[in-house]
């Protein structure tokens, strides 16, 4: 139940700038997000592209679920004449087939030891040993710096002044590779990661770039290690000669791992039936040392088939207070 994404771009003909705001309808068995989600604005005659992810449930049973996304402004024309809401439908239909597990898991911790229960979930066939892998919980490292907008944002790598970056070491047989942003003031910053120790175009290996400041970077198992480095540009200040301030964490999440968790849940369940699973969690001392931390673990339904329930990053945050790293406990 992969699910299908697909763009899709509107223009402005009203003769103005208009804001509008995205509204989803949609059948229960569905899910239905867009990029960007909540709003937009276009300004007269231009364009804006719309990412659409339609994703049906196992719960759908191959039944037909639908969905209409509404574009809604309260702007009026030239003329005082309202705008009118527009919209498009969509259908889709799945095999039954996967499960209900995320893809990840994020949560926000005030505490070493913890638990998460999955509940009423659901797989497609019969668990017959239910079974688990898991790498990490490793510690990231964090950093807080401050950054002024790059003078010449469309080239990285001419002036290493005007961005920030560190040099570190990127282990092999790592299970994942993690870069994100926690907490900044700017209001577009982007990611680089690459091998050796200057960074350069010709030795990139993953980035960051996308629109807003609060990049994510997840790498399964990335293919380079070695030296390598990492690298923040301040794409666009929060205002003109501003210096934002960065806070900005990384990690590996070496194999094997696993040893402050455990997963636990029913050792046989019949196809379409709902289960719960439980993790817990203990981070011993490093939870007076670290602020972040990493792992990834699997979910199977025999003991030979350790990963065709689900295959979630884990991700832990210790909240200070006042500080929210995630807007979401898990997606």
């Amino acid at each position: 139940m992969g699910g299908c994404t697909f763009t899709r771009t509107v223009k402005n003909v009203s003769g103005v700038r208009t804001n509008y705001t995205i509204g989803i309808e949609k059948t229960d068995a569905v899910e239905i997000t867009t990029y960007p989600a909540g709003s937009f604005s276009i300004p007269a005659n231009g364009t804006q592209t719309i990412t659409i992810r339609v994703t049906a449930s196992i719960l759908s049973g191959g039944a037909w679920q639908f969905g209409r996304i509404r574009f809604e402004t309260g702007n009026t024309f030239p003329s005082g004449k309202p705008i009118s809401t527009t919209a498009f439908t969509l259908a889709v239909k799945a095999p039954p087939v996967g499960s209900t597990f995320p893809s990840e898991l994020r949560r926000n911790i005030d505490a070493p030891a913890g638990q998460y229960v999955f509940e009423d979930q659901y797989y497609s066939s019969p668990i017959t040993a239910f079974s688990n892998v898991r790498y990490g919980l490793q510690p990231a490292t964090v950093e807080s710096f401050s950054l002024p907008q790059d003078p010449t944002r469309n080239d990285v790598y001419d002036d290493l002044t005007d961005v920030w970056y560190t040099v570190t070491t990127c282990p092999s047989n790592q299970q994942r590779l993690v870069v994100e942003i926690l907490e900044t003031t700017s209001a577009d910053l982007d990611i680089y990661v690459g091998l050796g120790n200057t960074p350069s175009d010709s030795m990139l290996r993953a980035f960051a770039a996308g629109q807003g400041p609060m990049e994510y970077l997840s790498l399964f198992r990335p293919t380079f290690s070695g030296t390598c480095w990492i690298l923040v540009q301040n794409w666009e200040s929060s205002e003109t000669g501003a210096e934002d301030s960065v806070k900005l964490a990384y990690g590996f999440v070496p194999r094997p791992g696993g040893d402050n968790y455990t997963i636990t849940g029913p050792a046989s369940v019949p196809a379409m039936a709902p289960f719960d699973v439980t993790v817990d969690w203990n981070l011993g001392g490093t939870y007076n040392t670290a602020e972040v931390w990493y792992g990834w673990f699997s979910l199977g339904s025999s003991a030979s088939t350790t990963d065709d329930i689900g295959k979630l990053d884990f991700n832990l945050y210790k909240a200070s207070p006042g500080s929210v790293y995630l807007p979401i406990l898990f997606k």
